[in-house]
C-alpha cells in the first residue's frame, strides 16, 4: 500500500494511526487481526482465537516478519501472548503499543509507539 491506501476505516482515530505510522516510517506495513470476523468490537473469546489461530500463524509464516507490534496492551496480554506468541518463531521480536482507540492520551500513545519503533530498529540492526 502506498499513500492514503489502507485497510483501515476512515474514522479520525484510524487516520491518527495512519499518520503516526507514516511519521515513524512504517506506513505500508502489513496489518491484520487475530480473529478475522467479529460480530461486535471487543476482546475475542478463546474459542474464536483458537479457531482463527492457524490462519494467523500461516500469515506470519508467509510474511516472515522481523517484528510484530500488537495494538493494545490487553490484546497482547490476554490474546496474543498466551495463544499466538508460543506458536511463532522465537526470533521474531514482539512488542505492543497502546491501542489507538483506548483511553490513553494521543501523546502517550505516540510516545510508546516511537519508543517501540526505536527498539525494533535497534534490535533488527544488531541482528546478523
Amino acid at each position: 500500500m502506498s499513500g492514503t491506501e489502507s485497510n483501515f476505516c476512515n474514522t479520525a482515530r484510524d487516520t491518527f494511526l495512519q499518520t503516526i505510522m507514516e511519521k515513524y516510517g512504517v506506513a505500508g506495513c502489513y496489518v491484520t487481526d487475530i480473529v478475522k470476523e467479529r460480530a461486535k468490537p471487543g476482546m475475542p473469546t478463546e474459542v474464536k482465537i483458537r479457531r482463527w489461530r492457524p490462519f494467523l500463524i500461516e500469515e506470519i509464516e508467509i510474511i516472515a516478519p522481523k517484528a510484530i507490534v500488537v495494538l493494545g496492551r490487553r490484546t497482547y496480554e490476554h490474546s496474543f501472548k498466551p495463544f499466538i506468541e508460543p506458536c511463532i518463531n522465537k526470533n521474531i521480536l514482539v512488542e505492543y503499543v497502546f491501542h489507538y482507540c483506548s483511553q490513553v492520551r494521543r501523546a502517550k500513545f505516540e510516545e510508546r509507539f516511537a519508543d517501540v519503533m526505536e527498539r525494533i530498529r535497534s534490535s533488527i540492526q544488531d541482528r546478523p
